[in-house]
């Protein structure tokens, strides 16, 4: 028989969110709408003003207390008195903290894990290429994103994605898996069976300057997915002008049609709109940058 609910009953577990960022307000504003509210929201530090409003102002209009604090070592006593602690986008926690809550600590993570464990998983999935991805609902353990797999669900990645359409995508979804998982334990007392992580790993590091600089080498998918993956407020993808200067690309489109160029980064013509459009390692793109080109430049 599954343990009592700690002290909301069998309707409604007892829980502490940690988070930040839209995917978490997300996954808060639906939890509500159920009837779930955190005995306690603690912010994760450093956030955007904006967003930080946007929780205290959940937490004000639910009467939920709020915290702030980067590792939750404070509230371990008040973590033994509840069912779950839940975080979305929050920082790595102790074993004392992830194990203090009956059911432990869950945390949700925008890839299919084990695939883009780390901080920017959306981002690299972008630039990798992948036709896929998803929300991840896994047990905190020792490791970075290790723990066993709750829940797991996969969406594709559109043609027409970009870093922030594919985000909201996910922070719907990662809602809609929160939703499930809170069901489960209030029907049950108890977590969804969990299981193991399986298959091939790979890490979603922290991203740098360096990383956005246009290689045009590359496949032009290659070349798109990256543009893509950094729009505003990110820093853009960007390349040398033939100054040295740096350029950076708002928009960039494959063009299935080949033309015959003296070679990958030649700006074959510039359309009246101030578009580009440049040869590759393969079929050229049409790319909107913050400068004017000339055809014929060779871009670095």
């Amino acid at each position: 028989m599954a343990e009592a609910l700690v002290t909301r009953g069998m309707n409604h577990p007892s829980w502490v969110f940690a988070g930040a960022k839209a995917q978490g307000h997300a996954v808060l504003e639906a939890l509500s709408q159920c009837r779930h509210l955190p005995s306690l929201l603690v912010l994760a530090p450093d956030q955007a003003a904006s967003e930080e409003r946007e929780f205290r102002t959940f937490a004000h209009t639910h009467g939920v207390p709020i915290s702030q604090s980067r590792k939750l070592i404070e509230h371990v006593d008040q973590l033994h008195g509840i069912d779950l602690l839940l975080l979305c986008r929050f920082g790595l926690i102790a074993e004392p903290v992830f194990s203090a809550p009956r059911l432990g600590a869950i945390n949700i993570h925008s890839s299919l894990l084990p695939e883009y464990r780390g901080v920017h998983p959306v981002s690299w999935a972008l630039i990798n290429g992948e036709r896929r991805t998803g929300v991840t609902l896994h047990r905190i353990d020792t490791g970075i994103d290790t723990g066993d797999v709750l829940k797991q669900r996969s969406l594709p990645i559109r043609a027409t994605d970009d870093i922030w359409s594919l985000t909201e995508r996910l922070n719907r979804l990662s809602a809609r898996l929160a939703v499930e998982l809170f069901q489960k334990i209030a029907t049950t007392g108890s977590l969804p069976r969990a299981r193991r992580q399986s298959g091939q790993a790979c890490y979603a590091p922290r991203r740098t300057p360096e990383d956005g600089r246009i290689d045009w080498a590359k496949p032009a998918r290659a070349i798109h997915d990256l543009v893509r993956a950094l729009q505003p407020p990110l820093p853009l993808a960007f390349f040398e002008g033939p100054s040295g200067q740096t350029v950076f690309v708002h928009e960039c489109r494959v063009l299935r049609r080949q033309l015959a160029t003296p070679g990958a980064g030649v700006v074959i013509a510039v359309q009246d709109d101030g578009s580009s459009v440049v040869a590759t390692g393969t079929t050229p793109v049409l790319i909107k940058a913050d400068q004017i080109l000339v055809p014929g430049q060779r871009l670095q």
